[in-house]
C-alpha cells in the first residue's frame, strides 16, 4: 500500500485514477512560453530529495510560464505546483479555457523555510485546444521562488504528485483487496481513524457486512459538507442511519460503531453521539471493505482501522476515540 506522511503519521492512502496533463511536470524550461523570468534548473532540493527544483526570477512585472493544454467545457480542474518562497510578495497561478481566466494569489500560503502544496480549482465554460495553465503570473520584477511538481487533472481536488518526463502520465485507482478478518456477527466495534482527500460532497464508505445492504455496519463521507452517516442495517431494518455534524472531511476524525443486541452506540472524537437500546445486530458479518456493497468506494487517508470481536464499555469507546 500506499502511505502518506504529510501529517507526521503514516496514513494508508486510497485514490482515485487521475492523470497529470503536463508532460514535463518538472523541467519548466520546456514549457510553451516563457515570459519575462529567469529559471534557473537544479536550484535547491525539492520534496523529491533531490536537487532539481527551479528558481523563478522576474525580470519585469509582467512574467509568466504558460503550459498549454485542451480544456473541455464543463469540465473540472484542479492545477498544483510545490512552491517554497525567497522574497516573492505577490504568487499568483491562473488557468484560462481559451474564453476565461481563473487565478488565484497564493502568496499567504507559501513560506521560506518549507515546501507547500498550492492549487487552483477551476471548472472550464469553453472547450478549447488553447487552454493554458501559468505559474508566476506578474511576479513583482526582482523577486523570486522555488518551483516544482507541476500537476494539472481533471478532478475537483489535487491527488497525490504524479511526476512526468515527456507524456502525460496516469495513476490507476488503488484497491484494496481481501480485507477479511475474522467478525463476530453478535456483537463488536468498528473502529477508524480517517480523513477524506476533500470536501467534494461524494460518498466514501468504510463497512463490515454480509456483502450486501441488508446487513452492515458502515461509516460514511456525506454527500452534503461536513457530515458522517453512520448506520447500523440488521436483515434490512435500520437500527441508525444517522447523519452527524463533523469538522472538516479533511481533517481526521475518530469513530466508533458499537453492536451488541439491544445495545448501540456511536462514538465521534471521544463523545458519544447515538444510543440505541432496541435492536438486533445484523447477521452473516463476514466482509471489511472499503466501500459499501460495491459502491460508494472510499478514498483517503486512514491511520487507524480495527474490528473488535467484543462490544466495548463507554470508558473504552470514549479513550479509543479521543482526539
Amino acid at each position: 500500500p500506499r502511505l502518506d506522511y504529510s501529517t507526521g503519521a503514516e496514513a494508508f492512502l486510497l485514490e482515485p485514477q487521475s492523470t497529470n496533463l503536463i508532460p514535463y511536470s518538472e523541467d519548466f524550461t520546456v514549457w510553451n512560453q516563457i515570459q519575462n523570468v529567469n529559471l534557473i534548473s537544479n536550484s535547491t532540493i525539492s520534496p523529491s530529495g533531490e536537487n532539481n527544483a527551479t528558481k523563478f526570477l522576474s525580470t519585469t512585472g509582467s512574467s509568466k510560464v504558460r503550459n498549454n493544454f485542451s480544456a473541455v467545457s464543463g469540465t473540472t480542474y484542479t492545477f498544483s505546483v510545490y512552491c517554497k518562497n525567497i522574497d516573492a510578495t505577490f504568487v499568483r497561478l491562473l488557468a484560462y479555457d481559451g474564453a476565461n481566466e481563473f487565478s488565484a494569489n497564493v502568496v499567504s500560503q507559501i513560506n521560506t523555510s518549507t515546501w507547500t502544496k498550492v492549487s487552483l480549482t477551476f471548472t472550464a465554460a469553453n472547450t478549447s485546444n488553447s487552454g493554458q495553465v501559468q505559474i508566476a503570473r506578474d511576479l513583482p520584477d526582482g523577486q523570486s521562488l522555488y518551483f516544482w511538481g507541476a500537476q494539472l487533472e481533471g478532478s475537483s481536488y489535487a491527488t497525490s504528485y504524479i511526476p512526468t518526463s515527456g507524456t502525460t502520465v496516469t495513476r490507476n485507482q488503488e484497491l484494496c483487496y481481501d480485507a477479511t478478518p475474522v467478525i463476530n456477527s453478535e456483537e463488536g466495534v468498528l473502529y477508524a481513524e480517517i480523513a477524506a482527500l476533500s470536501n467534494d460532497v461524494t460518498n466514501r464508505a468504510i463497512s463490515i457486512s454480509d456483502g450486501t445492504n441488508t446487513n452492515r455496519v458502515s461509516f460514511s463521507y456525506s454527500t452534503s459538507n461536513n457530515l458522517l452517516v453512520v448506520s447500523v442495517i440488521s436483515s434490512g431494518s435500520s437500527i441508525f442511519n444517522s447523519f452527524q455534524s463533523i469538522p472538516n472531511p479533511t481533517n481526521y476524525l475518530k469513530v466508533a460503531i458499537s453492536y451488541k443486541l439491544n445495545n448501540f452506540k456511536v462514538y465521534i472524537n471521544g463523545s458519544e453521539v447515538l444510543l440505541n437500546t432496541s435492536g438486533n445486530t445484523p447477521i452473516g458479518l463476514s466482509q471489511l471493505n472499503f466501500n459499501q456493497a460495491g459502491s460508494n468506494k472510499f478514498f483517503g487517508n486512514t491511520k487507524g482501522l480495527k474490528i473488535y470481536p467484543k462490544a466495548l464499555s463507554d470508558v473504552e469507546l470514549q479513550d479509543l476515540t479521543t482526539i
